[in-house]
C-alpha cells in the first residue's frame, strides 16, 4: 500500500498536502510536520515522509531568511545544546521506540501545558531557566528527528516568551532549520535519502514556493491577538490529532 514510488494521482495529493501544510506554516512558524506527514504515511514510508518534509523546512528557513533580524537569538542559543542532542539521539533510536507511544506522550505534554496555560494565566518570565530549555530543546529536537512532529513542543515554550508574531515564526523557524541541517548529513551518511526522495521534493518546489511567498506576505495581517488565539487552537488540534492518529 505504501512506497517510495507514488503513481500521478498519489504525487497530485502528495503536493497538495505539503503545499498546504507549509502555507500554513509559512503564516505561523509551525505545522508542516504535523500537518503532513500523518497523511503522507498513507502513501510513502514513514522515515521517507519525514525526510521529505525536512527538504521543505530547509527550503522554508531559505525563503525566509529576510526575517533572520526577527529571530530572538538568546532563546535560541539556550535551546540549542538540548536541540543537538535530542536530534542525535532522534536520529539514532529512529526505530526503537514506537511511533505511537511518542505521539501520545507529546499529546498528554501538550495538553497538560495547555491546561496550565489556561488555568494559571501568568506574565511572562523574565528569565529563562537553562535546565528548563536544554529540556524541552532535547525534547522537541528528538521528537522532530524521530517523527518530524517536534514543531508543538518548541511552539508552548516560545508562546509563553515571545509576544510578536513575527518574532515567534522567526524563531521556531530558525529551530527545525537548525535541527534539519543536523540530521542532513547523518540520513544522507546512513543511506536515507534516497533519490526518489530528491526529485520527489524537487517536483514539489515550484507549487511549495508561491504558496509558502503568500504565506509570508499575509503574516504581517495577521495581529497580536488573533495569532495568539490561532496558536493555541494549533495546539488543542495537534493534542487531539496525536491521541488520534496513536
Amino acid at each position: 500500500f505504501r512506497h517510495s514510488d507514488p503513481g500521478e494521482a498519489e504525487m497530485f495529493i502528495i503536493t497538495i498536502v505539503i503545499v498546504g501544510a507549509f502555507f500554513l506554516e509559512s503564516l505561523f512558524g509551525f505545522g508542516g510536520g504535523m500537518v503532513s506527514i500523518p497523511i503522507l504515511i498513507f502513501f510513502l514510508p514513514a522515515p521517507e515522509a519525514v525526510t521529505l518534509v525536512l527538504f521543505f523546512q530547509l527550503g522554508l528557513a531559505i525563503l525566509t531568511a529576510r526575517s533572520l533580524e526577527d529571530i530572538r537569538w538568546g532563546i535560541v542559543l539556550t535551546l540549542l545544546p538540548g536541540l543537538l542532542l535530542g536530534t542525535e539521539l532522534g536520529v539514532r533510536t529512529l526505530q526503537m521506540i514506537p511511533e505511537a507511544s511518542l505521539r501520545r506522550g507529546m499529546a498528554f505534554s501538550l495538553l497538560f501545558f495547555l491546561c496550565r496555560r489556561f488555568c494559571c494565566r501568568t506574565q511572562p518570565p523574565s528569565k529563562t531557566s537553562p535546565y528548563l530549555a536544554c529540556l524541552v530543546g532535547a525534547i522537541g529536537g528528538y521528537l522532530q528527528a524521530a517523527i518530524g512532529i517536534g514543531g508543538p513542543v518548541f511552539s508552548v515554550f516560545l508562546r509563553a516568551r515571545i509576544t510578536s508574531p513575527l518574532a515567534f515564526r522567526s524563531t521556531i523557524i530558525a529551530l527545525f532549520a537548525i535541527s534539519s541541517l543536523c540530521r542532513l548529513p547523518r540520513l544522507y551518511s546512513s543511506g536515507q535519502i534516497s533519490l526518489e526522495c530528491v526529485r520527489m521534493a524537487l517536483s514539489i518546489f515550484p507549487f511549495f514556493i508561491p504558496a509558502v511567498v503568500l504565506g509570508t506576505r499575509l503574516r504581517t495581517t495577521i495581529g497580536s491577538r488573533s495569532f495568539g488565539i490561532a496558536i493555541d487552537l494549533l495546539h488543542c488540534f495537534a493534542s487531539l490529532h496525536l491521541l488520534l492518529s496513536s
